[in-house]
């Protein structure tokens, strides 16, 4: 019932004193000012009327100004509540002075106590509000008000005997039990504060862990599910040439997404204390021997030696098998996938002489590696759910920072620890201490139902692609080339398989390799993952679109971090387009092709570079100052015969190749095109002057040979040099 009625009062009070925009905790500030308000206005009617009956007029005529601020402040209020620590700061002033005057009145604080004390509501609801210097500023405003009219009406009545009555003790004392009142409030005021910034710290931190969670989540599902659905549409497409590949894929990407799924439903089920082992009793160290050679195939894939060393022939001991099966497997894959090419991997199990508080036995097992370690910092945070060690957008490998945690939380299932030491560069060791017990039912753990190698393969590391025809021979040099920048291999196949009949195709399996080739080849487009090993995608993007040499390449970021502000970051780092895992292929198509033709309004700028000069204008843009460069270096040269390309390259500072390719993008034309075009142009300036003989001017354009300049001047012009002097002099 009286849940009813305090509930009833709530919504009375939230219509009262609400306004558009308040949260919560504004309008818990503006109930509190309304209700001690209408309290402040109670108090003051009941004290007024009692001034009257007791013919205290002066104390009647205290209260009937008090009620009517209170009363005008309400009514203020209810037309306009906005501003509440104004209204408040007028309550606290409003709280203090009145109960001050009727002191006053009453001839000091010792004939007015219980009045004094209602003053110190003031100052103490001042502590609701951030603002702890003005509580204290209000408090102190009291305490003098109160103690300078006593001590003001005690001098007035016995000045002669004003000390002698140990009126200063008492007042002392008097001071220094609102103080006590004042502070205890406000300690417990700051308390509650700071626990209130702590807990939205902490609502912070697991906003920003949910986040991660989801944004990681998110691309370890976008990514399988662009394999999944590519490799379904090419099988339904092709399914003579795509059925096996595409079903191996498929299945692969299925496994890693059933991986998932049974790792968050094992986190649901540990966070609802729903999770109990289910232990058996049997020798464990063939078991462990057996989920351990279920990886040596993935071991020697990647070249690493996968040791199991263990000076236990039997033990006999309480295990599930199957949370044993997913530590040692997580702790595995982990190692296998951050050791490199030639390393080691050991599995070390040893019977511990240490005694538990239940006097059991410990089984240690060591998982080691030879890896590239975990800094010192990062250490303490490695199990934490969904952390990773690895910066989440260059990080080796996929992965959503849940196995490890998952490894601690099941071994505390099973009453034992787990610890971590590790070195960069040197390798990372894991100690598992869980007690040996025997107490449950003998029985052999089925081997069968162990999660097969597949499961938890690791991604193989993509193959170098010699050259970019290796898998597209029937395609024509001519051809526009991609360079794909994406760390996973099975999404490297299906992009491979997407593009491979319409352009030549290079790949590169890291942001470093990526900007490499991309400096030597200068692709006609670059599709680009965000997240991988070395250098993101952002900061591949910014490198290649800073540079001269590769400004102009179109570059497609195609990725699972499918937030705007992943895709804001995209186009300010320069990309010319952002795309979704999983995407449409035909939709990546028709951005590849319009982003190609684009380039040839480039073309159209500076096809026509050697007729112009930037001379009257500041080159703008690496385009312009690039093309300025070439031009300088030909106008100080382009009468010298033995200027070549190579000179060219040498002196603008970039390969032949790359000078090529770089010309062939934005002008259309290849170097020796480029060239042969400045030195025409010069010689139809020439050709103006009709004192200087067509000989003559083949060789100051830096022809040895005047014959050969005509064939090249008429197959530029389409007329020989003696046409175009002739009908242009007649012009002029």
């Amino acid at each position: 019932m009286f849940d009813i009625i305090f509930k009833k009062i709530d919504a009375w009070a939230v219509r009262s004193v609400s306004s558009p925009g308040d949260d919560k905790e504004t309008l818990l500030r503006k109930k509190i000012w309304w209700g001690l308000a209408l309290f402040w206005i109670l108090c003051s009617v009941l004290d007024m009327s009692n001034g009257i009956s007791s013919g205290q007029k002066n104390i009647a005529f205290i209260n009937a100004i008090d009620l009517t601020i209170c009363s005008v402040l309400l009514i203020v209020f209810f037309f306009h509540r906005e501003k509440i620590e104004t209204y408040g700061l007028i309550l606290q002033l409003a709280i203090v002075v009145f109960p001050s005057l009727k002191v006053f009145v009453l001839g000091g604080v010792f004939n007015a106590t219980g009045i004094a004390l209602i003053g110190l509501i003031g100052p103490v609801y001042a502590l609701t509000f951030p603002n702890y210097k003005r509580a204290v500023l209000i408090f102190l405003f009291y305490l003098s008000l109160v103690t300078g009219i006593t001590l003001f009406k005690h001098y007035q009545l016995n000045p002669e005997f004003f000390l002698s009555d140990n009126i200063i003790y008492r007042l002392s004392r008097f001071s220094a039990g609102l103080s006590v009142i004042f502070f205890i409030s406000m300690i417990y005021s700051l308390q509650i504060a700071k626990l209130k910034r702590i807990e939205e710290e902490r609502l912070v931190k697991l906003h920003h862990t949910k986040s991660k969670l989801y944004s990681n989540i998110t691309h370890e599902f976008r990514t399988p599910l662009t394999v999944i659905l590519g490799m379904a549409e090419k099988i339904e497409e092709d399914p003579k040439n795509m059925l096996q590949k595409g079903v191996k894929l498929i299945r692969g990407n299925g496994f890693k997404l059933l991986k998932l799924v049974n790792q968050l439903l094992t986190m649901s089920r540990m966070e609802a204390d729903s999770l109990t082992p289910k232990m058996v009793q049997s020798d464990i160290i063939p078991f462990i021997k057996y989920t351990i050679e279920s990886f040596h195939t993935i071991a020697e894939e990647k070249d690493i030696r996968l040791h199991f060393l263990t000076e236990l022939s039997t033990l006999r001991m309480d295990f599930d098998s199957k949370i044993i099966e997913d530590i040692l497997s997580n702790l595995l894959s982990n190692a296998i996938k951050f050791t490199p090419e030639g390393g080691d991997v050991y599995v070390q199990l040893s019977r511990s002489g240490a005694i538990t508080a239940d006097k059991s036995e410990l089984l240690t097992i060591r998982v080691r590696d030879t890896g590239k370690g975990i800094a010192e910092n990062k250490l303490p945070h490695i199990f934490n759910r969904f952390y990773q060690a690895d910066d989440e957008s260059t990080r080796k490998a996929e992965g959503t920072g849940i196995g490890l945690a998952l490894v601690k939380e099941y071994i505390q299932i099973l009453k034992g620890s787990v610890d971590v030491k590790s070195e960069p560069a040197r390798g990372t060791e894991f100690i598992i201490q869980l007690p040996v017990s025997n107490e449950a039912p003998k029985q052999t753990p089925d081997y069968q139902d162990t999660v097969k190698k597949e499961y938890y393969k690791p991604e193989k590391e993509i193959p170098e692609v010699q050259s970019p025809t290796e898998h597209s021979g029937h395609i024509s040099d001519d051809m526009p080339l991609i360079l794909l920048v994406e760390d996973n291999p099975d999404v490297v196949e299906y992009l491979r398989s997407v593009l491979d009949n319409h352009y030549q195709i290079d790949i590169a399996s890291d942001g470093i390799i990526g900007i490499e080739k991309a400096m030597q080849a200068i692709p006609d487009l670059i599709v680009c993952d965000i997240m991988m090993p070395e250098k993101n995608g952002y900061e591949v993007c910014k490198t290649l679109k800073t540079d001269f040499r590769t400004n102009h390449i179109p570059i497609i970021m195609l990725t699972a971090k499918a937030d705007i502000d992943s895709k804001i970051n995209g186009f300010e780092y320069g990309a010319d387009a952002y795309m979704i895992k999983p995407f449409n292929k035909k939709e990546l198509l028709v951005r590849i092709n319009n982003l190609i033709d684009n380039r040839q309004t480039l073309k159209e700028k500076y096809s026509d570079v050697v007729y112009s000069s930037f001379k009257d204008t500041q080159p703008e843009g690496l385009n312009e100052v690039f093309l300025q460069k070439l031009l300088e270096n030909l106008e100080l040269n382009y009468q010298d015969e033995r200027y070549t390309i190579d000179q060219l390259c040498i002196d603008t500072a970039v390969s032949r190749a790359q000078l090529h390719r770089k010309l062939i993008a934005i002008t259309g034309k290849s170097t020796s095109d480029f060239i042969r075009n400045f030195r025409i142009n010069k010689a139809k300036e020439l050709l103006l002057n009709p004192d200087i003989t067509i000989s003559e001017i083949a060789y100051q354009v830096g022809y040895k040979d005047p014959n050969y300049f005509t064939k090249s001047f008429t197959k530029e012009i389409g007329k020989t040099p003696s046409q175009f002097r002739s009908e242009n002099l007649v012009k002029h």
